[in-house]
């Protein structure tokens, strides 16, 4: 007679289980990390205890995470088998999302995700939208999310979902040993890179200075290049190949020229974009600021010969951007707007390449492509690169630094890693964000060693990462010298945000952190910042319909990993907030964040999730519905939510954005006009002036626009007392508002006229006196 299981018998068949033991170690690492967060906002940043419970936390994780792969916290329905029986074993070499296929579909399996996505996008309309007379409510949009995250939950526990494949890893070309001539090399470079530190202690580049600054980068560079089979340094293995590979492509060449059908979708999608990025440059943004000013400033210097390496004003910046519009200013449109404004939107568009190769070799070329058009309509991404700053710099070098680096770990290349280093250093000296970026890829080197996939090759990946930075700082190596020679200069601006050297701390630092951390994941689909340079104040980064999908691709990528065990899919979780912590590090000046400018670094990711979340979608709802039609209404409501999505973002970044920046900026361009138009006619550049007026135009601005771009126009009240035209007509241009100036004029010229310059903005009129050619007693 066989006896029924005891309670004691269930209880052990249950904590058996490998689900369970994970659900459990997943559990106490986050419960521990509550607790940790608890102590610190009660005993301060040096509680003892809420340290020890970050130990035991990052403990359980780790623990979590080297868990074996084969079950999953989800569960996975039974194939096959009938009830109480045991199911059948899936065909070999089947993925375990093929074993879901054959499940019954239920009218609840069809109905969990597309209501979901309803009540989404409900939350995200409320969110975004200000109905008439009424705040946005949080409230309402948060419940509706609530319901919506419910909702994909039972989705994802009853099987719903389907998984895209996932690209495998390929572990090629790993073994890389440094030989004699590299060991050689390095010293060699080494040495030239103590004499390009030495040379360059007057922070400009010269002839000399380059000279040991390049051989420095080429020692080191063939240094870290895997030695071939061939030779010492594989240069005539080298040679051969590109010859055939040019051979190759000539006959290709006179063969005609073929492109399959996925390339010429992909080409005329980054056409599209490339149109949406340049088109209109002069209407986004409108006006020049007076961080503009100093930079066109710093790029009349070098056009003048002073080629520095590190520019000072404004609490200093990098020299990249400096010399590309430099470059660009000399080919046309010279000390302009514009030159700022094409060198920082093509530096946008270079970036879309890869943010396309990052979604394919991460997830499939189907997302990759859908991410780069994303991106490349993205409201936010669209401004930062129009608006003439070192903005897009940011997202330029972290797109090809993690997609190199990815990709070097997957195939195990070591060249990759150098591509990687290059990218690094030259971000380097692009943005200052861009300095987070080291530990980034030290992020995703960790996560890579904590999984399995890195068995036997965790100490080759690090070997990699040090290639990487070695490169990175040899690049770099001018800006080291500056930082050493001026520290305060060069990390002021980071430690004035970071520390109390100028504003002191409004609460406890560990709260300002925590809660800049929450604003700065909360502006994807809630409040993107008050900056109004940087967009529209108040609003999301994202439009509704991509706000709506990056909701679901963090959740489902957070499915994804703990059912797959992907350490790829945990580099991209962990590297967007990591890429925002130039924003959330302004705990002094916790009012400036979210930035837009600082958080851009996380561009490259944050659109990936947006192109997985609608690709899981449609690959788990094709197998609910057994129809033909499924994949033409699928493919229309995808153009019909893309068009969406662009209409908003048109909407919002060439109307709404303009028109809240005209009417905060102040209106330079129309003062410059005037006195061009002053000096082409009756008179000329020297006998025209701007009084300052607090609140007012940069008078630095006003020469840029009117084509005299090396004066400042401002002239002080004494200054304009003693003035002598002689017979020279004279145009002195004021603010409505400054009757102490008109006194002045109307009783020192008494010949001249004031009249009152119409602007075609509101509230931006300003005065403007006129004396006519005639000798003034």
């Amino acid at each position: 007679m066989n006896s029924s299981p005891s309670l004691l018998d269930w209880w052990r068949s249950v904590t058996s289980r490998p689900a369970f033991k994970r659900g459990v170690r997943v559990g106490a690492a986050l419960g521990a990390a509550l607790l940790a967060v608890g102590y610190f906002i009660a005993q301060g940043f040096a509680s003892p205890n809420g340290w020890s419970l970050c130990l035991v936390a990052v403990a359980f994780f780790v623990w979590f995470i080297r868990s074996p792969r084969g079950a999953s916290i989800l569960p996975v329905p039974p194939v096959g088998g009938m009830e109480g029986g045991p199911p059948s074993p899936p065909p070999m070499g089947e993925p375990p999302e093929a074993k879901a296929a054959a499940v019954p579909v239920g009218r609840g399996a069809r109905l969990r995700l597309p209501a979901a996505l309803l009540l989404a996008t409900l939350g995200q309309l409320i969110l975004d939208f200000r109905p008439a007379g009424l705040e946005r409510s949080p409230a309402q949009g948060a419940i509706l999310y609530g319901m919506a995250l419910a909702l994909t939950v039972l989705a994802l526990i009853k099987g719903d979902v389907q998984w895209p494949d996932v690209p495998r890893d390929l572990h090629a070309e790993m073994p890389w040993r440094p030989s004699l001539v590299s060991v050689i090399l390095a010293w060699t470079g080494f040495g030239f890179g103590v004499a390009t530190f030495a040379a360059m202690a007057e922070h400009v580049f010269t002839a000399a200075n380059l000279v040991l600054w390049a051989a420095t980068f080429i020692c080191w560079l063939v240094a870290l290049t895997p030695v071939a089979s061939e030779g010492v340094l594989g240069a005539g293995s080298w040679l051969r190949g590109a010859g055939e590979r040019a051979r190759a492509s000539l006959r290709r060449l006179g063969a005609g020229v073929h492109l399959s059908g996925w390339t010429l979708l992909v080409l005329a999608a980054f056409v599209c974009v490339a149109v949406i990025r340049l088109v209109r440059l002069d209407l986004v943004a409108p006006e020049m600021t007076s961080d503009h000013a100093e930079k066109l400033q710093d790029v009349m210097d070098i056009l003048s010969g002073t080629f520095s390496i590190y520019f000072p004003r404004n609490t200093g910046r990098e020299f990249l951007q400096f010399y590309l519009t430099a470059f660009i200013a000399r080919l046309g449109p010279g000390i302009s707007f514009t030159s700022l404004k094409l060198g920082t939107a093509l530096a946008g568009l270079a970036t879309l390449p890869f943010v396309y190769w990052l979604g394919r070799d991460l997830f499939d070329r189907r997302v990759g492509l859908l991410a780069m058009f994303m991106t490349g309509i993205g409201y936010w991404p669209n401004v930062i690169s129009r608006i003439g700053l070192r903005f897009p710099l940011y997202p330029l070098f972290v797109a090809p630094a993690m997609y190199f680096l990815l990709r070097g770990l997957r195939r195990g290349r070591h060249r990759d890693f150098l591509w990687a280093g290059i990218a690094l250093g030259l971000g380097l000296n692009g943005y200052s964000p861009a300095r987070i970026l080291v530990f980034v890829m030290a992020m995703a080197v960790i996560v890579f060693s904590l999984h399995a996939a890195s068995r036997g090759r965790r100490a080759w990946a690090w070997g990699g990462l040090g290639a990487s930075i070695i490169l990175a700082a040899v690049i770099a190596l001018p800006l080291m010298r500056y930082a050493f020679d001026s520290p305060d200069l060069f990390w002021g601006r980071t430690i004035t945000r970071l520390g109390q050297e100028e504003m002191p701390y409004s609460q406890n630092p560990l709260v300002i952190l925590l809660s800049n951390g929450l604003n700065s994941l909360l502006m994807f689909n809630w409040y993107g910042g008050n900056a109004w340079i940087l967009g529209v104040p108040g609003r999301p980064t994202l439009d509704v319909v991509s706000a709506v999908l990056f909701a679901f691709g963090v959740l489902f990528l957070l499915a994804r990993y703990v059912r797959r065990r992907k350490w790829e899919d945990l580099v991209v979780m962990l590297a967007i907030p990591m890429l925002l912590l130039p924003s959330t590090l302004a705990i002094a000046f916790p009012v400036e964040n979210p930035a837009l400018n600082r958080s851009s670094g996380a561009v490259p990711f944050v659109f990936l999730l947006p192109a997985f979340a609608v690709f899981v979608l449609l690959d788990s709802l094709r197998r609910h519905y057994h129809r033909r039609s499924f994949g033409w209404a699928a493919g229309a409501l995808l153009a019909l939510a893309l068009a969406a999505s662009l209409a908003q973002n048109i909407q919002v970044t060439f109307v709404r954005y303009v028109k809240q920046y005209r009417h905060a900026a102040q209106n330079a361009s129309e003062i410059g006009g005037l006195i061009s138009d002053f000096a082409h006619s009756v008179g000329r550049y020297e006998e025209a002036y701007v009084v300052p007026h607090i609140f007012w135009a940069d008078t630095r601005l006003v020469g840029m626009y009117a084509g005299d771009p090396a004066r400042d126009y401002a002239i002080t009240l004494e200054a304009l007392a003693g003035l002598d035209p002689a017979d020279q007509p004279l145009l002195v241009v004021f603010h409505r508002d400054d009757q102490e100036t008109l006194q002045l004029l109307e009783s020192r010229f008494p010949s001249g006229r004031v009249d009152r310059y119409t602007s075609r903005i509101p509230d931006h009129d300003f005065l403007f006196y006129f004396v006519p050619g005639a000798h003034v007693p």
